[in-house]
């Protein structure tokens, strides 16, 4: 690995953790004296990434007269923040089988927050039509919601790849071409641009060609 190669890798607007760590692993085999400067670039660029990924703070953008954010599962103790955040609606992407759902939505109710839980599988996002009629459901219910100005949250556990397929999703149903979107969720947390994959962000594709065989320009 040249220094050319390590310049495009940090120059690459979304590179992921674990190309970031295989090029270190690639280094670290070949450590020399011409080496060694560009595996504390790339280590300084790693530590960067896990700041990144431990990150708590939630970033909103303004969308229609509302605020969206985005994150991982929140502690209860950041639950008890929500209302001073300005948080309405709490949208919850964990699946049944995960741990206390319900006790996270209860928390959630306790503060005066509409709380929706909407489970999704990152490894098998729906792609079935009553599914994919549930989601485009909810994103007009949210929608709504934003038009109202409200501010919505969104998150699953990492705040990673279903917070990443669902966000963009959303933000394309509502108009925004891939790349504005992607841009906005990196905005929102940039881990989760990073890192969610193209299958997930191929799903807004699905959504939106379901949306026109049932309602056709």
């Amino acid at each position: 690995m040249d220094a050319q190669t390590v310049d495009e890798l940090i120059a690459n607007e979304y590179p992921p953790v674990h190309a970031v760590r295989a090029a270190i692993k690639q280094l670290r085999a070949a450590e020399s004296d011409d080496t060694a400067d560009l595996l504390h670039r790339l280590q300084t660029y790693e530590a960067h990434l896990k700041r990144l990924y431990k990150s708590k703070e939630i970033h909103f953008i303004p969308l229609q007269e509302g605020r969206l954010g985005i994150g991982g599962r929140p502690g209860l103790g950041k639950v008890a923040q929500f209302p001073e955040l300005g948080i309405d609606v709490v949208v919850t992407l964990l699946k049944e089988k995960e741990k206390d759902v319900p006790a996270l939505g209860e928390a959630v109710q306790r503060q005066g927050i509409a709380w929706i839980w909407f489970p999704l599988a990152a490894s098998q996002l729906p792609t079935d039509p009553a599914s994919l009629q549930k989601t485009t459901t909810l994103f007009d219910r949210l929608q709504e919601q934003l038009a109202a100005g409200k501010t919505i949250f969104i998150h699953c556990a990492a705040g990673v790849h279903r917070t990443g397929a669902f966000t963009n999703a959303f933000l394309q149903y509502q108009g925004y071409d891939p790349a504005t979107s992607r841009q906005l969720v990196k905005e929102m947390r940039e881990v989760t641009a990073r890192e969610a994959v193209v299958k997930h962000w191929r799903w807004a594709d699905v959504i939106l060609q379901y949306r026109e065989t049932v309602s056709p320009l």
